[in-house]
């Protein structure tokens, strides 16, 4: 797709040449073949009126078509293109790294854009018009995040796999896409719950780790309000204990998924390996064995919220709450 690119006339009609021209090589044969090809349905009849001169346009007209298939060639020959050779047993996720890392122009591309392409590759849909959408649907969801990573952090959580770069490349892209109505969902209740909780945006956002972690456990979460409200009840504290401990002090990530595989293990009534159900002690970030809520020592010591500072931006969430 589209069908068009592989016909010579529909190609020069539109004033293009297939790139495959343009490679190294004798292949001239190959260029004359492409130019016949492209300009047959034009070339006159012999039974044609002025045969004679309008034989003459045509291969004037068909010079110049590989006149400048030649100069181009030649352009193209003489120009330096810096290339890295990898072996063919380079991983998938190695070779985007090193393509991302070697996109050194005025707009690197992204994460985001290299599994955008890939979705559009396979998928034939539009990441953009989805995101654009969402974000006419639900525009308070930026506030607190760019959606692209809120977008990818959500989905790799859904498939149960981390919230990070390595996560992200591992997902399943079609299952992304297939998700995509519970993520836009789960993205749009967090950002009202955030809301609720007296944050109203990234500036007085304590962490964004949890931003990913509670959008995807509210696909999990039954409409039903009595349940409903008692798993809300449970983010409200999963969310003010990850701003008032050090859970998220480091190795944000993995944390999280921690968090939230113990968290979704509740939500969905499902026992651990002795038969026991999992309840809210064996989620890391609500035990406070491990995890301690800050002291009044600690609180007082810490910085201006105007800083990326996590016990400080909770202090001022918990004022406005």
């Amino acid at each position: 797709m589209p069908l068009w690119a592989d016909i010579p006339q529909n190609c020069l009609s539109r004033g293009l040449i297939p790139m495959q021209l343009f490679r190294p090589g004798d292949i001239a044969s190959e260029i004359d073949a492409w130019v016949d090809s492209a300009l047959a349905v034009s070339k006159p009849k012999p039974s044609a009126e002025e045969f004679e001169a309008l034989l003459t346009q045509w291969m004037e007209q068909k010079n110049q078509v590989k006149t400048t298939i030649r100069d181009f060639r030649e352009t193209i020959a003489h120009f330096n293109l810096p290339y890295l050779a990898l072996p063919a047993q380079t991983s998938k996720d190695t070779a985007l790294q090193v393509f991302i890392n070697m996109n050194t122009n005025s707009k690197p591309l992204s994460q985001y854009d290299i599994i955008r392409a890939e979705i559009e590759g396979v998928k034939g849909v539009s990441l953009d018009d989805y995101q654009h959408q969402l974000n006419a649907t639900h525009p308070n969801i930026q506030y607190y995040y760019e959606l692209p990573f809120l977008i990818l952090a959500t989905s790799a959580l859904i498939q149960n796999k981390l919230p990070n770069q390595k996560g992200m490349w591992d997902m399943s892209k079609d299952e992304m896409v297939n998700n995509w109505d519970k993520m836009t969902d789960g993205l749009s209740k967090m950002a009202l719950l955030l809301e609720s909780q007296g944050i109203p945006d990234r500036d007085r956002l304590p962490t964004n780790a949890v931003l990913a972690v509670i959008a995807a456990l509210y696909v999990y979460i039954p409409e039903t309000l009595d349940q409903r409200g008692k798993f809300e009840i449970l983010l409200k504290k999963y969310l003010w204990s990850s701003f008032f401990t050090n859970r998220y002090e480091n190795a944000a990530a993995t944390h999280a998924y921690s968090d939230f595989v113990t968290l979704k293990n509740i939500i969905e009534g499902k026992q651990k390996k002795d038969g026991v159900p999992w309840d809210e002690s064996d989620v890391p970030v609500l035990n406070r064995e491990l995890h301690p809520l800050a002291t009044e020592d600690e609180l007082l010591r810490v910085g201006w919220p105007k800083r990326e500072n996590i016990r400080g931006r909770a202090i001022l969430g918990g004022v406005n709450n």
